[in-house]
């Protein structure tokens, strides 16, 4: 597995952290980008290394409070979809019952459905525009005739390809595509 690890202050995480659970984190400068290093004005405290990755067993509030479940109760309903819900969801101690309670087990899955499905949504657009592209590439036209072969079938070789998927199955995702680039808001409603 790929680890990117990115220079963000511990507090400029924190206040991110605040930010996605609908807390006032106004104040806060989000990101410092010239230190990776905490000062002691920071409040929040680096994570514990676990089995799987980060894992927070406490960490200090803004009023001193201490929590042993991570995260916060309700705070992954509060994120949208996105790389902070999956960082999130990908770093809650699973095997830990303390820091990670059943309640909580049951909100990671829902998060991870929320992000399946707005990955779905970048997958599905990401294949529309591949669609209406193909049509610049030599030999490919929007309807296929005995010169050309279709936007749709050039763009389902590609897609069926790149994903390990059938010729069926990539036609499918290509059909898909188009549909919800003429629905905009069904689009969005699969995104979020």
């Amino acid at each position: 597995m790929l680890s990117i690890q990115l220079p963000i202050r511990v507090a400029s995480l924190g206040a991110l952290l605040s930010q996605g659970a609908g807390s006032d984190a106004g104040s806060a400068e989000p990101f410092d980008w010239d230190g990776c290093e905490p000062d002691e004005s920071d409040d929040w405290k680096p994570p514990a290394t676990g089995e799987h990755g980060v894992h927070i067993a406490s960490a200090g509030g803004p009023a001193g409070r201490c929590c042993s479940v991570w995260p916060p109760e309700g705070m992954l309903a509060d994120i949208e979809p996105g790389p902070l819900l999956a960082m999130l969801v990908s770093e809650a101690a699973l095997g830990d019952r303390v820091a990670c309670p059943d309640e909580l087990v049951v909100q990671i899955a829902a998060g991870a459905a929320r992000l399946k499905a707005w990955a779905a949504e970048i997958e599905l657009a990401a294949t529309a525009e591949l669609t209406h592209r193909v049509l610049d590439w030599p030999g490919v036209a929007k309807d296929a005739d005995d010169r050309h072969v279709s936007a749709e079938q050039m763009c389902a070789a590609e897609i069926g390809c790149a994903l390990n998927r059938s010729p069926a199955a990539a036609m499918n995702q290509v059909q898909l595509a188009q549909d919800l680039r003429r629905l905009p808001a069904t689009r969005a409603a699969l995104a979020a």
